[in-house]
């Protein structure tokens, strides 16, 4: 994701916190500025290849 949008937009953990997997999501939104009507894609991955994503208007 982090290749696709300009790195101001994105949030990621991994080099502070390390592989924080379910709990990567929840970090995330604690770090971010979100303004009222802002529409966020949240993606996390868990055990092996899983992964899950959804759109969230806040």
């Amino acid at each position: 994701m982090a290749r696709l949008w300009s790195p101001e937009k994105v949030i990621v953990t991994l080099p502070e916190l390390g592989n924080t997997i379910a709990a990567s999501i929840p970090a995330a939104l604690h770090r971010a500025r979100v303004a009222e009507g802002e529409r966020l894609l949240l993606v996390g991955t868990g055990a092996g290849t899983l992964y899950g994503g959804l759109i969230y208007q806040h």
